[in-house]
Parts: C-alpha cells; structure tokens; sequence
C-alpha cells in the first residue's frame, strides 16, 4: 500500500517585453498529483484541474487533469 503526493510550480513568465510586440506575461501555475496504489494503482496528474501554459517566446497549454489506472500481478 502506498500514497504519494506531489506538485509543480512555475511563476510568472514574461513571454515578450518588446517596443513591436509589447508585453505579454504568462501567469503563475500550481499544479498538484497524486496517487495510491495496492496491487491496482490510480494516479491524477493536476488533481484541481489547473488550466495552465508553458514557453520562452511562445506559450503552450499543458495538459488538464488526467486521471490514469495500473494493475500489478504476483506470480
């Protein structure tokens, strides 16, 4: 039997600050995960659904809650 919990955080990020294109700042992000397991194991990756992006001069958004299952067998 197992539980593990985790998370990421990422501050602001100011994508561009320039005269042509001005300033445009990605937001601040947290992100939680979780899981436990006993022989089958259930894991949710961003538990409160966090819409969030990522990138330098470019931004992409990271993936919504996602809720994923395993199975162990003993032999």
């Amino acid at each position: 039997m197992g539980v593990g919990v985790g998370g990421n955080y990422g501050s602001y990020n100011m994508v561009t600050n320039s005269l042509a294109t001005g300033t445009f700042t990605l937001p601040a992000y947290k992100v939680l995960n979780a899981t436990i397991f006993y022989n089958v194991g259930v894991k949710v990756d961003n538990l409160s659904n966090e819409q969030y992006y990522k990138g330098w001069s470019t931004f992409e958004p990271q993936m919504p809650r996602r809720v994923s299952a395993s199975v162990a067998f003993r032999f």
